[in-house]
């Protein structure tokens, strides 16, 4: 084990700090610090060896955390060039090339990094033009293992033959002129979430040690974040403190079967993340009864590691999709109205504690004003990216509607909050926000309030702290006065 990790030590400042890091540190501490350890010390630092992999992948898998990026083929129709304008417009970056030739042999990032491409459909005139697409698609798949999808503007309806010539250039999507470019945006965003499937939470309950031991390690050598707990009994608690995108179950275990748990975990209407059976079951007859108690899947053991992981990755992402699409606020990506809501609620249900903060930017209205309302929503994105670039993974975010956020810290007093809303704020009012060659900035006022005095009460004192920010001079950070 000391091996493993002075070597991985060697290597851990390549990436500067990452979560990576931060546990090479910690092991090499502790091995510093003595030549034994306590059985209790050494399954700690076991689970954090065993997640190395995985972290390191999210550390150094340019994939996991890169921004969406629009390569644009200019010269092939007006429409493909007006749509990356308001793509630009959402505050997606737009890479513009004019001579295709040039990309195949390209090494400059912004040509790398493409996760779409749009170009018109006047290309499908250019066998040449074609095949220096393909030739640059190849490249980017040979590089990261990706093929990144086409864009195809069209004014008029396409042919069946101009639909086959588009074929050549693989997964193509048609864009109209009567389409509405935040369709492409979405798509880049589950795009995002799709690269980033490295570093999601699965959580294993299995009560035998040699079948978890194969699931885990296969997850784990797909970059999967893998929890895993033997007893049944512990799988609220888990989910609660693990927060998994999927739960990967044992069909037949003891005390509780994996039908039954399923139905257990259903009763909370939060707890909506995919639910996997794994069992040698082959009746589909009583595979179709035991998906029935709210499961979405049954695996086969023994476990094969391809069809796992791609019932996995199929699981996670549809599962994505349809919380981004239910649950988020189409804008931001953060947690809509109602969502937010019940994150609130279930955190006073559980009595853990925390602090609410009501978020508004200041003079919003005169931004959209001055500059158009596509400008304010480069801006209420941005305080969303700020917002969760700066938060815990247990801290929820969401979006009350206009310019007003939340901000649920559980286990967290008032003064803590506002110590980490400060730095927030301070964060983003020195953020320039461009326009026609220039820039503007904005500022936001909050207010905070405890959640000991239940939902209703915390919303109205976070309200009120808020609105004593505004009317005393706006960008500056209020805590509620607790009621008597």
């Amino acid at each position: 084990m000391r091996h493993i990790v002075l070597e991985a030590r060697d290597i851990a400042g390549v990436d500067g700090e990452c979560p990576y890091t931060r546990i090479i540190q910690t092991l090499n501490r502790s091995i510093a610090a003595s030549d034994s350890l306590t059985p209790l010390e050494i399954e700690v630092v076991t689970k954090m060896v065993n997640d190395l992999p995985s972290l390191r992948r999210r550390s150094s898998d340019g994939d996991g955390d890169r921004k969406a990026l629009v390569l644009f083929a200019d010269g092939y129709g007006q429409l493909a060039k007006n749509l990356c304008l308001a793509l630009a417009q959402m505050s997606i970056d737009i890479c513009m090339v004019s001579d295709l030739d040039e990309l195949s042999s390209s090494e400059k990032p912004e040509h790398l990094d493409a996760s779409l491409v749009v170009v018109g459909s006047d290309v499908l005139q250019s066998q040449v033009a074609i095949r220096a697409i393909n030739s640059y698609l190849s490249k980017i798949r040979e590089m990261r293992g990706i093929r990144p999808p086409v864009v195809l503007a069209t004014e008029a309806s396409l042919s069946f033959e101009q639909r086959l010539c588009a074929t050549q250039l693989g997964s193509v999507r048609i864009f109209r002129s009567d389409d509405d470019p935040r369709m492409i945006r979405d798509m880049l965003t589950t795009i995002t979430a799709e690269a980033k499937l490295a570093g999601s939470k699965v959580l294993l309950i299995d009560d035998s040690p040699t079948d978890a031991y194969r699931a885990t390690t296969y997850m784990r050598a797909a970059g999967l974040l893998v929890e895993h707990v033997y007893a049944p009994e512990d799988t609220l608690d888990a989910i609660r403190n693990f927060g998994p995108d999927l739960i990967v179950m044992d069909y037949h275990m003891p005390v509780v079967n994996g039908d039954t748990l399923a139905a257990l975990i259903r009763q909370d209407p939060e707890m909506t993340m995919p639910i996997i059976f794994l069992s040698s079951e082959t009746d589909s007859e009583k595979q179709l009864l035991a998906l029935s108690h709210g499961a979405d899947g049954f695996v086969l053991k023994p476990l094969q590691e391809g069809a796992f992981i791609k019932a996995i990755t199929s699981m996670i992402n549809r599962a994505k999709a349809i919380d981004r699409r239910m649950r988020r606020d189409p804008l931001t990506q953060l947690l809509n109205h109602g969502q937010t809501v019940e994150s609130v609620k279930r955190v006073i249900a559980e009595k853990r504690g925390g602090a609410l903060a009501i978020i508004d930017i200041d003079h919003f209205k005169s931004v959209n004003d001055t500059y158009g309302h596509p400008v304010g929503d480069r801006v209420l994105i941005k305080m969303a990216d700020v917002l969760t670039a700066s938060l815990r993974d247990t801290d929820t975010v969401g979006r009350m509607g206009g310019e007003e956020f939340a901000v649920l810290l559980p286990d967290t007093t008032t003064e803590a909050a506002r110590v980490v809303l400060e730095r927030i704020r301070k964060c983003f009012m020195v953020i320039k926000h461009e326009v026609e060659g220039s820039g503007f900035s904005c500022t936001f006022s909050c207010g905070i309030a405890d959640l000991s005095s239940g939902l209703n009460e915390a919303f109205r004192q976070a309200d009120e702290a808020l609105y004593l920010a505004k009317h005393s001079g706006r960008n500056q950070v209020i805590i509620a006065e607790p009621s008597v």
